[in-house]
């Protein structure tokens, strides 16, 4: 794999099956900095990013204890879920642990408060059901 100056590209290190409903990804983000840095995703059966990382880790096991730890906070944590709305009028979410702090984002924005709150269920019933 060539990487072109100012590029990001990512090399996928494998899944885990989280449960019937999900799995994640750990994926190695490759960029010029020459560092490996290491990300996840959690899909839905349709492959639908519905979680990923918020920053990146130095292993692969701390990106992954990181996915676990924002499983978490989504299902068990009062206040783990932060809705906003962006400059531009739609609507993204949040995973935050106690101190408000991001742990996870889901990367896609809504054309409503309502929508977004929808997907919030639905990704909620996917962890729930695993």
């Amino acid at each position: 794999m060539t990487l072109k100056e100012g590029t990001i590209t990512e090399k996928s290190l494998g899944s885990f099956d989280l449960g019937a409903n999900t799995t994640s990804v750990i994926y190695n983000e490759l960029d010029n900095d020459g560092m490996d840095e290491f990300r996840f995703r959690l899909l839905d059966t349709s492959g639908t990013v519905i979680l990923s990382s918020s920053k990146h880790y130095v292993s692969e096991a701390l990106a992954f204890a990181a996915l676990q730890n924002a499983v978490h906070h989504y299902l068990h944590t009062t206040n783990g879920i932060d809705i906003k709305e962006s400059s531009n009028g739609k609507w993204y979410f949040n995973v935050v642990d106690g101190q408000h702090n991001i742990v996870a984002r889901r990367i896609e924005y809504f054309e409503t408060q309502v929508l977004c709150q929808a997907e919030i269920d639905r990704v909620r019933t996917i962890l729930e059901t695993n």
